[in-house]
């Protein structure tokens, strides 16, 4: 892609650049000016895109605000102009980093050991319903309990959501008890896949919480002999506003919420428990880019990464640490997805890659550090304000690599894994 965008740098002779992309209907103008500033370190890039988008199109995919839209635009332009293009508009990768990068590419193949440029943007829908719900329930013990139907390998759930709860309730994070697919517990679920569970299961959650919140506001202004609205709850302790020294536990509001005539006669049940289905009206839209540099040893036939970059838009990250792992182990999955892993069958059927003596996937040696930036736009489509993330590090690596190795052996036309087999093949079709 960077060779692609270094041959219009070279060779442009109009005031603009018009590619067809396609697929959409639209085209894209690009300004000579624009491309040769982003190759002269110390100039300043002004980037002039004009695309055309058809407004049913855009209606189509159910964007919601004009922050999507516009990033829907700018992820379609990008796809024939180049994604540094767009990584330079976003601020992450300024003119000279870009210029320093197609240096070294150059100076690296005339020494005859190829380095190749990758990029890859992506628009991602997460969080597709049709819903999820949640119980929360705070026993007399002081627990606070949170009953989802989803399930989690890996993911991170039992965290995050206990922690939307702590927060809406006003408990301390500790005091939180997490479970999920079991179905004598919460007898519906739509599973945890495509990055939904923090899109659906988290709104579900924070409804639910705040309404068990209101609840613990009536008993416990029926005990301080106030008024519900001047209520306040932390570390898993109710007083009164202006009077903090005076406390009730959760848990002693969770034993006089079952006796409460008070919470009985506004809510018409007992108890300290709630809850919420939620239901998304669409989708919800994270957006990406991803890039990365590799060598390739021209003797031995390996790709190396020297640098892989990410950048995912996550909305409001209740739990940063999370994100930041899952979008690393998703591009670390392209890895192998980009470079090595391949089911073979001979041609009886027969499975040739049934061990990992044979299905190679990557390990520490294989993955470099990956660097994550985050761009946040939150979402509309629910209070939360969260996006879809467990994808997203996988979607836009595996062509960011491809790009790369593509870029490193001047080829357009190639099949993925760039395996050492395959790279010996592409070499020797370049070098005749």
């Amino acid at each position: 892609m960077i060779g692609k965008l270094k041959g219009l740098i070279d060779s442009y002779g109009e005031d603009y650049v018009i590619l067809d992309v396609g697929g959409v209907g639209y085209q894209v103008h690009c300004s000579a000016r624009t491309l040769q500033a982003l190759a002269s370190p110390g100039e300043a890039a002004v980037l002039s895109i004009e695309t055309y988008v058809r407004e049913d199109q855009i209606k189509l995919f159910g964007f919601r605000s004009d922050v999507e839209r516009e990033w829907f635009r700018l992820l379609q332009t990008v796809q024939g102009v180049g994604a540094k293009v767009a990584l330079a508009v976003l601020g992450t990768l300024p003119p000279s980093e870009l210029a320093n990068a197609i240096a070294l590419r150059d100076k690296a193949g005339m020494l005859g050991l190829p380095v190749g440029i990758g990029i890859a943007c992506y628009a991602q829908g997460t969080g597709l319903g049709p819903f999820e719900g949640a119980t929360v329930r705070v026993d007399p013990q002081g627990t606070v309990y949170v009953l989802i139907g989803v399930a989690a390998q890996g993911q991170g759930h039992t965290t995050t959501l206990a922690q939307i709860a702590a927060g809406e309730l006003g408990a301390s994070l500790d005091d939180v008890v997490v479970l999920g697919g079991d179905t004598t517990l919460m007898p519906y679920g739509m599973g945890t896949g495509g990055s939904r569970v923090m899109v659906n299961a988290g709104p579900a959650v924070a409804r639910t919480a705040a309404q068990v919140r209101e609840r613990a506001a009536v008993v416990a202004a029926e005990i301080f002999e106030c008024a519900p609205a001047d209520v306040r709850f932390e570390a898993s302790r109710a007083f009164v506003t202006g009077v903090p020294d005076r406390t009730l536990p959760l848990g002693r509001l969770a034993q006089a919420a079952i006796r409460s005539k008070t919470l009985g006669a506004s809510s018409g049940e007992p108890g300290l428990n709630a809850c919420t289905w939620f239901y998304p009206d669409t989708v919800t839209w994270a957006f990406g880019g991803q890039a990365c540099a590799v060598e390739v040893d021209v003797e031995t036939c390996r790709v190396r990464l020297l640098r892989h970059v990410v950048l995912h838009d996550p909305g409001r990250a209740v739990n940063p640490a999370i994100v930041e792992g899952q979008l690393q182990g998703g591009a670390a999955q392209a890895i192998g997805t980009a470079l090595m892993e391949e089911v073979v069958y001979d041609a009886q059927g027969q499975l040739l890659s049934g061990s990992f003596m044979d299905y190679l996937i990557p390990t520490a040696g294989e993955v470099p550090k990956i660097e994550i930036k985050h761009l946040v736009t939150p979402s509309t489509v629910h209070e939360l304000g969260t996006k879809g993330i467990g994808e997203g590090g996988t979607i836009g690596a595996t062509a960011a690599i491809a790009n790369a190795v593509a870029d490193a052996l001047s080829v357009t036309d190639a099949t993925l894994p760039f395996s050492p087999d395959r790279v010996v093949a592409l070499i020797r079709a370049r070098t005749g």
